[in-house]
């Protein structure tokens, strides 16, 4: 009985001894996890507090950071391996989740620690839909929609470098309700911005934090189009934008004739040359497209036209053609005047036997003159 006692309690002590070894392996997590927006509220920053336990363990912490609520169910968007007890990274997602673990570095056969996971949500700002174009050298508008209920609206902005942010000047909108500002005097388009929106919402203060590569929101009008005939070549020719002109694609839209051929081809330059055709009418548009130093552009410019379409057969096809209406035409004509004019045309001729007794009367005439003439001659 003693040596089955003695032998259970062997088997405990054992178990239990594995079982410490394995949760010895295993680095405590860290603790006291918090997360919280910088002033700016472009960025989160995560702070801790070092495990108990390590015993001159040299150790780095692995940051993992998620885009959406907690628990994450996804991949980590971005990962880091610090060795400080804080972190902090630039986002403008609206939830975040964030996990921290304890990760030796120099512990023996020690592993990882479980992770301790935090979730984040981004306040509700006095704004929304911010959208900015930069549509010409140093002229940009930003707009948005506003809250219901905010008010005394403000804007700043500058680059992320500055620490004094410049007031908008020029604001768009209808009296106090303030939906957009018109930023000019300074070469935005390589600049990354930062703007902040100060107000009021529910009777307390609240700012909307925003930022954008404005090199990836140009927009700019159509270009405007000329075309001209040089010797036996139309020149076509477009105006390009104000600025930056390495920068820019020129995509033509090209219909000629009553084809429905379609001709679209890209240029890096705003003008070119091509064949005419004096039977052609040639329709003609254009569109610059900001393609190599970020995205955007300008809409379709409005067709410009040059020259007619015309039928090479079509002068011998109006002459086939007119030529028996013409004809036709004067045969009408000449039956009318005919038909009005018959009698001075074709006078009547007598009929025969009128002829006849007409002569055969003139000659009984005659006989009696002259008989008559005889009876009155004197006699000898």
């Amino acid at each position: 009985m003693f040596c089955g006692y003695r032998g259970i309690s062997l088997i405990t002590c054992c178990s239990l001894w594995f079982l410490g070894v394995a949760v010895s392996d295993e680095m405590p997590r860290p603790e006291n996890l918090s997360l919280s927006w910088s002033p700016d509220y472009l960025s989160v920053v995560a702070q801790w507090t070092e495990p108990p336990g390590l015993e001159g363990c040299e150790v780095k912490y692995e940051v993992h950071f998620y885009s959406k609520k907690c628990p994450p169910s996804e991949e980590p968007v971005m990962k880091w391996r610090v060795n400080k007890l804080t972190h902090t990274w630039a986002t403008e997602e609206n939830e975040v989740c964030v996990s921290v673990n304890t990760s030796p570095s120099n512990c023996g056969n020690k592993t990882s620690s479980k992770s301790l996971l935090k979730g984040l949500s981004r306040p509700p700002g006095l704004v929304k839909n911010f959208t900015c174009v930069y549509y010409s050298h140093m002229k940009m508008n930003c707009t948005w929609s506003i809250i219901s209920n905010a008010s005394d609206l403000q804007l700043f902005y500058g680059p992320h470098n500055e620490s004094s942010l410049k007031p908008c000047v020029s604001y768009i909108g209808k009296g106090h309700m303030r939906t957009g500002c018109h930023l000019y005097g300074k070469e935005f388009v390589n600049d990354t911005l930062f703007f902040l929106v100060n107000g009021t919402y529910g009777g307390l203060p609240r700012r909307s934090y925003f930022s954008k590569e404005i090199r990836n929101f140009v927009k700019v009008p159509p270009p405007k189009l000329n075309i001209s005939l040089v010797g036996k070549h139309l020149h076509i020719q477009s105006s390009p934008p104000y600025f930056k002109s390495s920068c820019w694609i020129y995509q033509f839209y090209l219909k000629k004739c009553n084809t429905e051929e379609k001709i679209t081809f890209e240029n890096k330059q705003w003008e070119f040359d091509l064949e005419y055709n004096e039977d052609c009418l040639y329709t003609v548009q254009v569109q610059a497209r900001y393609q190599y130093c970020g995205e955007g552009g300008s809409d379709w410019s409005k067709p410009v036209y040059y020259g007619e379409n015309r039928d090479p057969v079509g002068l011998l096809k109006m002459i086939l053609v007119i030529t028996p209406i013409i004809v036709t035409c004067c045969l009408i004509v000449a039956l009318v005047l005919c038909r009005r004019h018959k009698d001075y045309l074709f006078p009547k001729i007598p009929e025969p036997s009128l002829l006849v007794k007409d002569m055969l009367n003139n000659s009984k005439d005659k006989v009696i003159c002259h008989h008559y003439i005889f009876l009155l001659q004197p006699f000898h």
